[in-house]
């Protein structure tokens, strides 16, 4: 398969952290706890040989703290922590709290690893992959600790095991309580028909111990401990050993003597009720699962006895894509995504009985079980008790009896050693929704009449706009475009999400202006609006006089911001790499716009994006074996993306108590939108000479990566109260939250080990729902396609907030009311001022989107004649010369009625502004007039323009007028000059700057006179505005 990053140059200026003035990576993370294999020394910026994956979920373990214990890592069902000395594991889903804002598993060690030897040498992170880490703790051998033949333990955590893995080599196993220690004992079988359970063979007393009423010994490989909190945990081992309980000292276990062989430990999880209530406290003992195995029904327990033999020590993730046998009666196809978890597995011993590939017991969580329905499987994977070739959810009532918990809800037994998922991709791309257009406008219609002029339903069903509707669209994106323009102050993330608000404003005018003639007016527009897309998307990416640029860190193998690096809290910490899903799913909606309207920016500006792309999307990478010797590694593997828990983390290179987490869920799902159209914008491009069919692999992956986040977002952030109400057999798999709990309908922020009905900046519920809907995209309906779900959201946690709400916030909110009531939401976006609202949404996507609504159909009473509500030309940004001059808000006129200096004439139709030559004393009245110059006339233009009142030559004068103007500047004695444009002019057509084959529209070059300091341009202004 073709690597992502096989054509990547790096665009952007490459810096070591420290050389910086950041803090060094190591001064980030520890090096010292990664093995020498994994350390790069082949250069002084590198921390690892591969891109360091910054969002892994062993990150805490390795981050530079102040305490010798780490903060937890959550590796599913259990929760590590190490040190120095020891390996902490918890099973936190006992010690739940919730409270009508957070869900929280706490932490507690309840089985701790060491060992009795002393003298360690070195402990460290000793391979990983995207399923799996492996730690290594060194106790004797040379100094460096590098020697594989010294006596060291080490575990393998692996997500979905249901066993602690630990391997041994010379030392001396001892376990820890996390209070005291109740039992030791041999495992009471009953019942299990398999002869190599027999407890002779694999458990008894030691010889000449019987009579000792303060030690239990007992020696075989199957062994059965209690603690104090009554949990039970079952013990296997690879070699026979002998346990030791000495009741004098309950708080350790250990072995009688060194050992070299593999340890299992598997906790028998005690029944707890999933309606739990709201509680502060955690329990301190629980239900006794002691005879759980002596028990016939207690399949579960009796299952991870059985399957003790087979572990894993590492996993992958590969994929594949398929078409789907469709209706032929469809025009549409969508391709089926399909990954794979594939696990690196040993045995114990191997009998004849146990075949590695297929007696792997592993765990899946629901959205896994979810993908699995329509799943088939390989020869090496099976569901327990299937009666079918797929995996149905009737399976799941076998585990009843014993049940493994997580915050993301009950997790499913599943055998094999390469399990296989299935997303179907979505088929459309900038939009989900064609409109068609009526030519006809009606001036006046009854308001409740359904063939109202602003919608019309087609005979075949479909919605049509009617030309009345666009043109209020048309309208109002006039006025949204030049409302607030980025800014070079901005930061990543607020520049990025302005530009795609531009974006989608030129995306969106294309879709209703269609394939029909336009008039000169509209064209020019809709070029300009382009033009100035492309200014500030270019803008950016070349750092032209941004503040907040950015920057390939070759420590981390990442893109960060300027100001991100120099300062661990600016950006929200994407120096860290907090967030960059969020930050660059703007940008690239941007480019991709960009690039469908303009092919020549895919050509000169693609090393450019396709960095922003792989900094988030990358597709290689994966182990900590991979190869690096191309010296391509730039970035880790899909850096946000948990593929184990199927939706993306946040948190970067933070210390967190909690471990990773992410809120914002709709910003992670357009970064994978975003990624997937600039995707497939940049390689059709290159379709023709591309018989690889790595064009189409790339494209998908991007979309896999969608799918699934798409797939983890409705699970887990979408919370319904009413779910269990179904009927169905698979509701309480399904069931993901407590319906006390749940009853708030969304998530705010889910973590490793809690999940908040809250955000990082409040548990204001607007902000809570609004930030897990923006921005509002073609995707959101996809997202959000389960309208009965929006609608009691809406009406029981929204509704009654919506007046008193921020008005940043609004737009979200009428977006989210129109999903399923459009025509009250119709009626409240008129009443919307985009000034208002959050730099991402304007006013008129607001509209458009209520618009592609299957329910919306009329216009209400309140709608009828509604036009924008501001003049564009009264902003300084519609007018160069005030942009020129940094000059904000309206300028023409100002809120006191004036017309600056800087103003073009005023005009009746603000789509047919031209842009300035020169200045200069008009020759003749008659060629002032706008009536006199052809183009200008065609442009619709009234009064003067060759030049106007306030002496500006527009660029639709005709070239006797220049001529004579030229002519008359000659004359003169005093020369005119003009305030140069910014210098980020668009491209002339020599440099291909063109659309759809099109050359932009052909305006006179700009005066090329040095342009005045801004002091006197400002004098020259108030001069002509007191005049």
């Amino acid at each position: 398969m073709p690597s992502l990053r096989k054509e990547v140059d790096l665009p952007y200026l490459s810096i070591d952290r420290a050389n910086y003035g950041s803090e060094a990576a190591t001064d980030i993370i520890d090096l010292s706890l990664f093995s020498p294999s994994l350390i790069d020394n082949s250069s002084s910026s590198s921390t690892l040989t591969v891109p360091f994956p910054t969002h892994a979920f062993w990150v805490n373990l390795v981050l530079k703290q102040t305490p010798d214990l780490s903060y937890p890592v959550m590796c599913y069902p259990y929760g590590y922590k190490w040190s120095s000395r020891e390996l902490q594991v918890s099973y936190p889903s006992l010690r739940r709290m919730m409270d009508p804002l957070r869900l929280q598993d706490v932490f507690n060690a309840d089985l701790t690893f060491s060992v009795v030897e002393g003298g360690l040498k070195k402990r460290f992170l000793e391979r990983f992959d995207p399923l799996s880490a492996t730690l290594r703790f060194i106790n004797m051998g040379d100094e460096e600790g590098t020697n594989l033949n010294s006596n060291y333990w080490e575990t393998y955590m692996v997500s979905g095991s249901p066993y602690v893995t630990v391997k041994y080599s010379g030392l001396t196993p001892v376990f820890h309580a996390l209070s005291t220690f109740l039992t030791l004992m041999c495992p009471a079988y009953n019942g299990i028909d398999d002869s190599q359970h027999d407890n002779a063979k694999f458990c008894e007393v030691e010889a000449g111990n019987e009579g000792d009423q303060f030690k239990t010994l007992l020696h075989g490989t199957q062994f059965q401990i209690t603690t104090n909190e009554n949990l039970t945990w079952l013990l296997f081992s690879s070699e026979p050993l002998t346990i030791v309980f000495d009741h004098k000292i309950p708080e350790i276990i250990q072995a009688s003597s060194q050992f070299s062989g593999i340890l299992r430990a598997a906790l028998l999880p005690p029944p707890q009720s999933e309606l739990l209530q709201y509680t502060s406290a955690v329990p301190q003992r629980f239900p006794s699962m002691d005879d759980a195995l002596s028990q016939k029904d207690n399949e579960g327990a009796r299952d991870i006895v059985r399957y003790s033999n087979v572990y894993p020590v590492g996993g992958d993730v590969t994929w594949n894509f398929k078409s789907e046998e469709m209706d032929k009666t469809k025009d549409d196809t969508n391709p089926i995504g399909q990954y794979q978890f594939n696990y690196e597995t040993r045995a114990m011993s191997l009998p004849t009985s146990s075949t590695p590939d297929k007696d792997l017991l592993m765990l899946i969580l629901p959205h896994h079980v979810q993908s699995l329905a329509s799943a088939l499987y390989n020869s090496t994977t099976t569901a327990r008790r299937t009666t079918s070739d797929s995996f149905g959810v009737n399976s799941l009532k076998d585990w009843n009896d014993l049940t493994f918990r997580t915050l993301k809800g009950r997790m499913t037994p599943i055998l094999g050693s390469s399990i296989t998922f299935e997303e179907k991709l979505i088929s459309f791309e900038f939009d989900d929704w064609k409109p068609t257009f009526s030519s006809t406008v009606q001036k006046t219609s009854s308001s409740n009449d359904p063939s109202h002029a602003l919608y019309e339903t087609a005979k075949e069903g479909k919605q049509v706009i009617s030309a009345e509707t666009r043109k209020i669209l048309l309208d109002q994106i006039a006025v949204d475009f030049y409302m607030v323009l980025p800014s070079p102050e901005e930061s990543v993330y607020g520049y990025g999400k302005q530009v795609a608000r531009l974006a989608q404003l030129v995306h969106l005018e294309n879709i209703l202006h269609g394939d029909e003639s336009i008039t000169p007016s509209q064209q020019y527009e809709k070029q300009e609006h382009l033009r100035k897309l492309h200014h500030y998307v270019t803008k950016y990416l070349e750092g032209d006089g941004i503040d907040d640029f950015l920057l390939y860190d070759a420590n981390f193998g990442g893109l960060v911001s300027q100001n991100g690096i120099l300062d661990r809290m600016a950006d929200f910490g994407n120096g860290w790499y907090n967030d960059h899903h969020f930050h660059y799913g703007y940008h690239l909606y941007a480019c991709a716009v960009l690039g469908k309207l303009n092919s020549t920016f895919v050509s000169e500006y693609q090393s450019h994006v396709d960095t922003l792309m792989y900094d988030v999307t990358h597709n290689a990478h994966k182990k900590s074996s991979s190869s690096s010797s191309d010296n391509t590694a730039f970035f880790p593997f899909t850096r946000h993306k948990s593929w184990f828990d199927g939706h993306s983390f946040a948190t970067g290179l933070f210390l967190s108590a909690d471990g990773k987490s992410q809120e914002s869920s709709t910003e992670s799902i357009n970064c994978y939108y975003s990624a997937y159209l600039w995707s497939t914008v940049r390689n059709n491009q290159r379709a023709a000479n591309d018989d690889s069919g790595g064009k189409s692999d790339i494209i998908n992956f991007t979309r896999l990566l969608l799918a699934m986040e798409i797939q983890a977002v409705k699970m887990y952030w979408h919370m319904d109260p009413d779910s269990k109400e179904t009927g169905q057999k698979q509701e309480d798999l399904f069931q993901i939250y407590n319906p006390t709990f749940s009853k708030t309908y969304m998530m705010g922020n889910i973590g490793q080990f809690d999940d908040t009905v809250s955000t990082w900046f409040g548990s204001n519920p607007i902000y809570v729902h609004m930030i897990n809907y923006m921005p509002i995209t073609g995707i959101s309906h996809t997202v959000f396609d389960d309208r009965k779900y929006v609608e009691m959201e809406y009406t029981s946690v929204l509704a009654t907030l919506f007046a008193d709400a921020p008005a940043q916030w609004k737009g979200y909110m009428v977006c989210a009311h129109g999903l399923f009531d459009p025509i009250a939401a119709w009626d409240e976006a008129i009443q919307l001022n985009s000034v208002d609202l959050d730099v991402a949404i304007s006013k008129s996507q607001i509209l458009y989107f209520i618009s592609t609504m299957d329910d919306f159909h009329h216009l209400p009473v309140t709608s009828q004649g509604m036009m924008p509500e501001t003049k564009v030309d009264s902003f300084c940004a519609y007018h160069d010369t005030c942009l020129d001059l940094n000059l904000k808000g309206k300028c023409c006129p100002t809120d006191t009625g004036f017309f600056l200096g800087c103003c073009l004439t005023p005009i009746t139709k603000p789509t047919a502004i031209a842009k300035p030559t020169a200045i200069g004393k008009p020759t003749t009245i008659g060629d002032t007039l706008c009536s006199e110059n052809p183009t200008c006339a065609l442009l619709g233009l009234e009064g003067a323009c060759c030049p106007t009142t306030t002496g500006i030559m527009l660029g639709c004068c005709d070239s006797k007028t220049n001529k004579d103007n030229s002519d008359q500047e000659a004359k003169t004695s005093q020369p005119t000059s003009k305030p140069s444009r910014i210098p980020h002019a668009s491209p002339t057509v020599s440099q291909s700057n063109k659309l759809n084959g099109n050359s932009i529209l052909d305006v006179p070059p700009s005066s090329t006179s040095t342009c005045p300091s801004k002091s006197a341009a400002l004098l020259a202004a108030a001069a002509a505005m007191l005049a």
